[in-house]
């Protein structure tokens, strides 16, 4: 069997048991909307998804610089890595899965290890990033929200912390 339709029958398998699924829930007792407004909602949630699993592999290829990689190669192990990311009980398994495969493959392991480190720093850098514009966007709402939370230390210091 070819790659392609390799692909073609796993993806096809994949959107059957989705739907399969989704077929088995009562969407309106969740509070869902019409069932066709819903599916584009999944629909356009896994394409935006997608895209950003594709362009965070784009930017793990430009971290690596001078390691020789196709980029078609660690979307796939960014995706790989993703999906064991939700199931592994970790944080950090698609990283090790990602970096291990890679490591194999480029003959690289430390520029590559050192590479998946760099992009995770990065990912956090971003979450960080969008949590400052969001208080600067709407400062009453985080008001609201750290209002709500239950702090062991002073928050003081977790926004000092935050900030280095």
């Amino acid at each position: 069997m070819s790659r392609g339709l390799r692909f073609a029958v796993r993806l096809c398998l994949g959107v059957v048991l989705v739907v399969l699924i989704v077929r088995q829930l009562d969407l309106r007792a969740l509070g869902a909307l019409e069932p066709r407004a819903t599916a584009a909602g999944v629909v356009a949630g896994a394409a935006l998804l997608l895209t950003g699993q594709l362009l965070a592999a784009l930017r793990w290829l430009v971290i690596l610089g001078r390691v020789r990689a196709r980029w078609s190669y660690l979307a796939r192990l960014y995706l790989v890595g993703g999906f064991a990311s939700l199931f592994l009980p970790t944080l950090v398994g698609g990283d090790a899965l990602r970096a291990a495969a890679a490591a194999r493959a480029t003959g690289e392991p430390a520029a590559v290890v050192s590479s998946v480190l760099l992009d995770r720093i990065i990912g956090v850098c971003g979450m960080l990033t969008y949590l400052a514009l969001g208080i600067l966007v709407a400062p009453a709402q985080a008001r609201v929200m750290a209002a709500g939370l239950s702090w062991s230390v002073a928050p003081t210091w977790v926004m000092v912390l935050v900030a280095l």
